[in-house]
């Protein structure tokens, strides 16, 4: 394991900034990828903000690490809820949060920093995995005849091929968090826990799980292992 010289505590002290200056003036693009930055540092020297908050002269009587509570999310659309809380639970678990179902809305636990990147990574793209899945069913469709040229079918496929996007990222995020220390993750995972104990009383209400169209799903989990977060999120 690598140490963190005092450059690099420097250096994720000043990401940090940035990414909470630029999120106050609604620079999102930016403040993502000082966020996207500083987490890939904390994570190379097994570090947590808890160990870059000690380092600054300031009273410690605080506590280094706020866990906050994200406003209320929508999971609920045509295609199902289950994609949407999948690809919400995955970010989460790749920027040290946690998702929390509340009936048919969702909510996101962490730090500030790290809460405001799942959101802006999850608007993105859920957009952009929607717009693929509407775009490959057009292209199949010329092949489908009779029962499957109906809004049933339809809704079938890219339901699929949406929760194969999530998936698909899901597994490509684990490959790299298993080539990397998980004390990070640990530590926020501890706090995050404390929180819910202390603070959270929810209930939610299960899935519905659907017979998926084999196809799109994996045509899905191969578009969702190339998404590239630190392209902005672009293929």
């Amino acid at each position: 394991m690598m140490e963190a010289t005092q450059k690099i505590l420097d250096k994720i002290k000043k990401l940090k900034a940035l990414s909470e200056g630029a999120a106050k003036v609604n620079s999102i693009a930016e403040s993502e990828a000082a966020a996207l930055l500083m987490n890939n540092l904390l994570t190379k020297y097994n570090l947590s903000l808890m160990d870059i908050d000690d380092t600054d002269d300031t009273d410690n009587s605080k506590p280094s690490i706020e866990i906050e509570r994200s406003d209320l999310i929508s999971v609920q659309n045509p295609y199902g809820r289950l994609w949407k809380e999948r690809l919400l639970m995955t970010l989460c678990m790749y920027n040290y949060c946690k998702v929390v179902r509340c009936s048919y809305k969702v909510f996101v636990l962490g730090t500030k920093v790290n809460a405001t990147a799942v959101i802006d990574f999850f608007n993105t793209l859920q957009s952009v995995y929607f717009y693929n899945g509407k775009k490959q069913y057009e292209q199949d469709k010329r092949y489908f005849k009779g029962g499957r040229l109906t809004e049933k079918y339809k809704r079938k496929y890219i339901t699929s091929y949406l929760l194969g996007c999530s998936i698909g990222l899901s597994v490509k995020l684990q490959e790299i968090r298993s080539q990397e220390c998980t004390a990070v993750a640990i530590r926020h995972d501890e706090l995050i826990e404390d929180y819910i104990s202390e603070k959270l009383n929810v209930k939610s209400k299960p899935i519905k799980q659907t017979k998926l169209h084999e196809s799109a799903y994996l045509k899905g989990f191969a578009d969702g292992k190339k998404t590239n977060l630190q392209k902005s999120i672009r293929y």
